[in-house]
Formats: structure tokens, sequence, C-alpha cells
């Protein structure tokens, strides 16, 4: 959208007798540069899962933060789910921490 504000989106559909989780949509935004120019970046994004012959439908809202130190990449974040389908919850939350390299 502009030089520091990105939106993200994807979907998919697949065969029901074939995938758990046959419909998947999200989108989402990312805003870049917040504390190190070329080097950060904040995300929201929002999800919707439709599992095959549930007739119910799970509900995801996450927000990151990712920092990017030469070749390795670290992310923090929050997720919060509606409905889950799955462990038997109804409603559920995490924090999340992830690490990448590039080669």
């Amino acid at each position: 959208l502009t030089e520091r504000l990105g939106v993200f989106g994807r979907a998919s559909y697949g065969e029901k007798d074939a995938y758990e989780l046959n419909k998947f949509f999200s989108l989402g935004f990312v805003l870049k540069d917040i504390v190190f120019k070329g080097k950060d970046l904040i995300g929201l994004g929002t999800a919707v899962l439709a599992p095959t012959g549930s007739g119910k439908k799970e509900y995801h809202v996450e927000t990151y933060y990712k920092v990017k130190v030469k070749n390795l990449s670290f992310s923090c974040g929050f997720q919060y789910v509606v409905n889950s389908y799955n462990f038997g919850l109804k409603n559920a939350y995490s924090f999340l921490f992830r690490t990448g390299i590039e080669f």
C-alpha cells in the first residue's frame, strides 16, 4: 500500500475427503521500520478456518513483532483463537516465539 504499510492475504480450498481443514482465509497488515529502519516490522492478522464436517468455523487473531539481525530473524507474538476445533477447547490463546535464518 505504501513504502512502510503492506497487506497480505491467503485463501485455500481442498477436497473434503482429503483435508481436515478444507477452507482457509486470512487477511492482515504489516507495518515496517518501527524501531530499526529496514530491520523490524509489526503485524496484525486474522484468519477463518472451516474444518471438514464440523459445521463450525474457527477464528484467529494474531499480532507479532519481528526483528532481523544479520541473517537471523526473531519474532514474538500473541494469538487468540475462537471456537478452536482442536484439543476440545472453546477459546484459546498462545504466546509465540519464532526464529529464522536466511542463507
